[in-house]
Parts: structure tokens; sequence; C-alpha cells
């Protein structure tokens, strides 16, 4: 009776490890050509289930593990606090997913927000960290030349922004490209890396599978820690699905990652509402009415964000104004004034005015005093008085 492939192979290396010489048959087949032809085949296959059964039993001996670290409860007030690349928008070492419908500007919105980070120029009023930014451009490199120069046209920065654009699509799904991707996050420097958009860069995966998703995911943490733990700020661009209302495929997308934006919009170029559905470590971030303008450029156009009237015709930002300069305006006209009341005139969140009355006053450009008994607990603004010392 004529034996398998496996089996002669499982044979042949019993008697290499005995010490006898395997049994061969004759050069020549005389069961034909066929039944060979056959044989080989099969025999290719056994060969690729040896190799690949060899390299995952490789694969499981060599995984690196790394003891959980623990901390006492007294130590948790150690632990540093969330610093922000983009005030109150984007934070330091997170993941992020900003989705929209297709035509909507998420992908405008996403490559704004890289930009004023590679320039470290505010974005609409809000102080960014500079640093260098790697953006996948993975629905192809077609019209972002005329985005950038509009872009430049519009912001007018003092040098090139930093960093650099892939022009080709990653895959997420496999890791060959997640330790691709660490790499240059590595060489770059990279504080901020853009992936447009997560179907583009998950090819083969099923959206819909949590199995699927947390691979994902778990690839983009390590793309954060690249540099360092919490080193890189991970910003993935994503479709919304029929409903238009939350970002599409399975639940574990938006449940794994750090903060989720959603883009609202019927015309962009009439106005579009960005909202902050989760954010993980603080309060959401204020909701922001934009819309898409279009530049006009020498040969052609292309289109920036800008901020939008308010639907009640008020102008929600000045241009440029940073939440600094708004914030010492507010105090100005209404010293002294508590926090609690600045909250409510500039219509922001506890942590916005909190976070920035507090940098305000560590530049000595505030006071911020207790109230007396009975006047309740906010913190009470002033502007600092230049003492002669300071003179």
């Amino acid at each position: 009776m004529t034996r398998s492939v496996r089996e002669t192979f499982v044979a042949e290396d019993d008697q290499h490890h005995n010490g006898s010489k395997p049994e061969h048959d004759g050069l020549v087949d005389p069961r034909g050509e066929d039944e060979a032809i056959q044989d080989a085949i099969e025999a290719a296959k056994d060969d690729l289930y040896i190799r690949e059964e060899a390299k995952r039993q490789h694969d499981a001996e060599n995984i690196g593990w790394v003891e959980p670290r623990t901390i006492g409860f007294g130590g948790l007030k150690d632990l540093p606090a969330p610093e922000s690349l983009i005030g109150g928008y984007l934070d330091k070492g997170t993941v992020t997913i900003l989705s929209g419908p297709s035509g909507k500007g998420k992908s405008f919105i996403a490559l704004d927000w890289g930009l004023s980070v590679a320039s470290g120029l505010p974005w609409l009023g809000h102080e960014v960290v500079a640093g260098s930014v790697l953006y996948v451009a993975a629905e192809g490199t077609q019209g972002q030349a005329k985005r950038y120069e509009a872009w430049l046209q519009e912001h007018n920065p003092d040098h090139e922004p930093m960093g650099q654009m892939v022009i080709d699509p990653v895959n997420l799904a496999d890791d060959q490209y997640i330790q691709w991707l660490i790499a240059q996050v590595k060489e770059g420097g990279h504080v901020l890396v853009i992936l447009d958009t997560w179907a583009k860069c998950t090819t083969g995966a099923e959206e819909n599978s949590a199995r699927d998703t947390g691979v994902i995911i778990a690839g983009l943490y390590k793309v954060r820690d690249a540099i360092e733990e919490n080193g890189t700020t991970v910003l993935v661009v994503h479709h919304t699905g029929y409903d238009t209302k939350r970002a599409r495929g399975s639940s574990a997308i938006v449940a794994g990652v750090d903060n989720v934006y959603d883009i609202d919009a019927d015309d962009p170029h009439d106005m579009l509402t960005l909202k902050c559905s989760k954010r993980k470590d603080g309060e959401p971030a204020d909701p922001l009415i934009l819309r898409i303008q279009q530049v006009d450029l020498p040969v052609s156009s292309s289109c920036v964000v800008v901020e939008a009237a308010a639907p009640d015709g008020d102008s929600a930002t000045p241009p440029g104004a940073t939440d600094s300069d708004l914030l010492l305006e507010a105090i100005r006209k209404a010293e002294p004034i508590s926090q609690k009341e600045l909250e409510t005139v500039l219509e922001w969140t506890q942590t916005r005015t909190s976070t920035t009355t507090g940098d305000l006053e560590a530049d000595g450009k505030i006071d911020r005093t207790r109230p007396l008994r009975g006047e309740g607990r906010s913190l009470i603004c002033t502007i600092k008085t230049a003492s002669e010392d300071d003179q």
C-alpha cells in the first residue's frame, strides 16, 4: 500500500533520529505519470504545511512577554495628566477616530489639523504644539497638491510644515505594515500620524468583525508607542454608516479608541458641525461650526477649513485669536469675574476655562483669588497689575 507524503515525511524523520537511513523507491515510478504528478502536488502541499507549522511554533516560542505594571492607589495622583496637541481637541498620545459621510469635509479637517501641527500655527484659535506629521493618503494623492497649496496660501506659515506624506496605502491588518509605520515614526520623530481612511488602510479585514477590529486597534496603539509610551498621537479618518450618525462597522472601533469626532453636514460649503462624541480622559470638546471655503489658485482652485458663523449670525471666534486672547478680553470687560461666569460668557466647558485661566496665571497675566465666605466657590479672575519689579 502506498504511503502518503506526510506519512513518509514522519517515517523518514523518525529514521533520521534513530540513526538509520530512510528507504527510497527507485528512480522510475511504475505507477504512471499522472499519479506521480498528483503525488508531487501533494508533496508541495505537505511541504507548505510543514513550513507554516514550523513558523507558527517558532513565533509562539519567541513572542515576548512583558509583566504588567502595578501602582498603588496613592500613586494615581502623581500620574501625568493628558497634554494637548491641539488645545481642547487632540490630546497627545491618544488614538482618535474622525468620522463623517463621504464628501462632507473630513479629509480637509484631518489635513488642516496635520498642517497646523506641522507648522505650529494655531488651529482656529486653539493653541498647537508643533511637531512632525506623517500623513498616509491611502485614498490617493490626486488633489493633495492643490489642497496643500491652498492651505499655504490661506495660512502663510513662516516655514515649510514638518513631515511627510505616504502616497501608497498601508494595511493595518498586516503586522509588516505596522512595523514599517513604527520605523517611520521613529526615524521621523513624528508626533502625529494621520491615516486616511480606515477602509483603505484595512484591506482584507472584516469591518464588522470585533476580532479583526481588535487586531487593527492593537496595531494603532503600537504605532502610538513607537518612540515612547503615549509618545505619538494617531488619527484615523473613517466613514459613517448608513445613518450618517456614527462610525461605520463594528462597535469595537469606537469602544477601542480614546476619542471620537463626528461630522454632521448637508452642504459642507455652507456649514458643517464637528462634534466630540467620546473623549476618554476629559470633558468632550465644544462643538465647532465650520465650513469648507474655496481658495482660488494660480491655475486651479481647492478648499480650506474655516470657522463659520453660528446659526444666530455671531462669529464663534475672531480670526487668529487663541483661547488665551479670548479669555483675557472677557476678563478685561467684566473684571473681577469668576471662572463660572467666564464659562457662561464664553460658552466653554469647565475644563477649557480652568485650563486657560491656569495657563494665564502661570504666565503672570492674571490673578486668581478665592472668593469671600458666602460668595460662592469659583475662583475670581482679574488682570494682573504690573509691579514695580516687573517694570
